[in-house]
């Protein structure tokens, strides 16, 4: 016991440092030229970057993993896949709040759409938190429906 504390404080004391790094897939049903997959890969590089390359993802796009949007969220609760690209109005039998990033009219120009989506966001993370514990989910909002006046 006393060997192994030893042990643990020589290599604290030593600075040593060890490579965590991690490899996940992410599902995404849309074609690898769309505006969906685009976003996706933005992503990717720049989880790599800011993980200094200790994360890597690889993007199954157009299906290729066999899943479509409905069945992200069990996918994921499942490790089936470990992200995943999806219309949350495809998740809405699994909780109604799903839905709530496709009503329109609920802004009028980019800057509130900005501040819903991150009230919308912040809504659905307590809210999912209760859905899905013990699950890895990332949920993509694409860019909010802006009616009436743009922004100058």
């Amino acid at each position: 016991m006393r060997v192994s504390g030893l042990f643990a404080a020589a290599i604290i004391a030593s600075n040593a440092s060890f490579a965590v790094s991690a490899q996940f897939d992410f599902s995404n049903e849309y074609n690898a030229n769309s505006i969906h997959a685009q976003g996706d890969q933005f992503f990717i590089e720049k989880v790599k970057e800011l993980s200094k390359g200790d994360v890597d993802i690889t993007l199954h796009s157009g299906g290729a993993l066999g899943y479509k949007s409905a069945d992200h969220f069990y996918a994921v609760a499942d490790n089936a896949v470990q992200i995943a690209d999806t219309l949350a109005g495809t998740m809405s039998g699994i909780d109604p709040i799903f839905l709530l990033s496709s009503l329109p009219f609920l802004v009028e120009n980019e800057d509130q759409a900005g501040s819903f989506c991150i009230r919308l966001l912040n809504l659905i993370t307590k809210k999912s938190s209760k859905i899905m514990i013990k699950s890895f989910f990332m949920l993509h909002l694409g860019q909010p429906v802006v009616s009436g006046q743009k922004k100058r």
